[in-house]
């Protein structure tokens, strides 16, 4: 089983996204609303991926990608420059 860690802050965008992957049965997705909280939550606990939103408050998603140790894949569902510039060169994946 995949575990994923889901972050945003609309409680109905993670219901739906947690249904939607869940369906299968392949993966295990935990949700938090907040940056600060999935920065906590991978501070006690490991996962296998992480899928955040961009538009958050306090801390943006690529703010919040940024601030994981662990070389992670980014996609960015936001046409922003901030995006563009944080493209794949930049980051490390191991996705197969």
């Amino acid at each position: 089983m995949i575990s994923v860690l889901l972050v945003d802050d609309e409680p109905v965008i993670l219901d739906i996204a947690r249904a939607f992957l869940e369906r299968h049965g392949e993966f295990s997705v935990t949700t938090v609303l907040s940056a600060e909280e999935g920065l906590a939550l991978l501070n006690e606990q490991d996962f296998d991926a992480v899928v955040s939103d961009y538009e958050m408050p306090v801390m943006n998603g690529l703010g919040f990608l940024r601030s994981i140790r662990e070389p992670v894949h980014v996609l960015c569902s936001s046409v922003t420059e901030e995006c563009d510039h944080a493209g794949p060169r930049k980051w490390k994946s191991d996705v197969s």
